[in-house]
């Protein structure tokens, strides 16, 4: 598994039917009416995981994953409309991105030199699923820069990224989690990392590093970002209450698509940002949430 800056691990678009390995043809023709939108993942290894050599393939309303190198093929190709959310994440070269849909998920991972070529499938999906009119522009990049003066002057990452990815959708809602101290662990001081957590256009956006309970000397360069849909059955879940923070997920039919520590002092904002975004409580949440 590669996992350098060779060109060997930089990803390509595939223009053509005749440009895709032969095993993997008749898979492509048979589920796309057109030769859709294709990018060939060479194998490759990360920090957070590794895959073969994949093409990732968008067309007709659908994502379709296929893993070159898999004997008997393995392909799956989705609905955009039937996938619970869409995860890209950023450490240094490493990046992937991450379907999740029908309770299981799947991930491909790529140079970062390629990050790209990947966002048209995060903007398709996007579009699939926002609410109609969320990019209206009567958004002025005024109102935009006003809505994140709050969060430039505690964390300048949650400035920067948030306002490249959400363009000019306006936050309906937002809550900020400052990095916070918790109990010790048996190997040091332990801290709950920064993120941020976005509703625009009925979506419910997470920034954060991978690891977001970690250790308070340790470095973190990774950047992930989801998108997860918001309606009926999005809930929210209280899954563990320790002493200092419980542990929240976001679920829907009964599949977990984000977890998250909230510590005890930011409990109530939780809430509120929760029910601004229409995101309710799942009945069987343990606790008081």
């Amino acid at each position: 598994m590669l996992r350098d800056g060779a060109i060997a691990t930089w990803s390509e678009v595939v223009n053509s039917l005749a440009d895709v390995r032969e095993n993997v043809r008749q898979s492509i023709f048979q589920s796309f009416s057109s030769f859709p939108y294709c990018v060939l993942s060479p194998t490759f290894a990360g920090n957070y995981g590794r895959s073969k050599s994949t093409y990732l393939c968008l067309g007709d309303g659908k994502i379709g994953v296929v893993r070159a190198e898999n004997k008997p093929l393995q392909a799956v190709y989705t609905p955009l409309s039937e996938i619970d959310a869409l995860e890209t994440g950023t450490e240094l070269l490493s990046s992937w991105i991450t379907i999740h849909f029908h309770k299981q998920k799947i991930s491909v991972f790529f140079n970062s030199v390629n990050k790209p070529l990947y966002a048209r499938f995060i903007d398709a999906f996007r579009t699939s699923r926002e609410s109609t009119g969320s990019t209206a522009s009567s958004s002025t990049q005024k109102d935009i820069e006003a809505y994140f003066t709050f969060i430039r002057r505690k964390d300048f990452k949650y400035d920067t990224y948030p306002r490249l990815v959400l363009g000019n959708r306006l936050p309906s809602s937002s809550f900020y989690h400052p990095e916070t101290g918790i109990a010790r662990a048996l190997l040091g001081t332990r801290v709950i990392s920064s993120y941020l957590l976005v509703s625009a256009g009925g979506l419910l956006y997470s920034f954060s590093e991978a690891r977001i309970i970690r250790y308070a000397r340790s470095v973190n360069y990774s950047m992930v970002i989801r998108y997860i849909p918001i309606d009926t059955t999005l809930v929210r879940n209280q899954i563990d209450v320790k002493d200092d923070y419980s542990l929240q997920s976001f679920m829907r039919l009964n599949s977990s698509l984000l977890e998250i520590p909230v510590g005890t002092t930011f409990t109530e904002k939780f809430s509120v940002f929760c029910q601004e975004s229409s995101i309710s409580v799942s009945p069987s949440s343990s606790g008081k949430s």
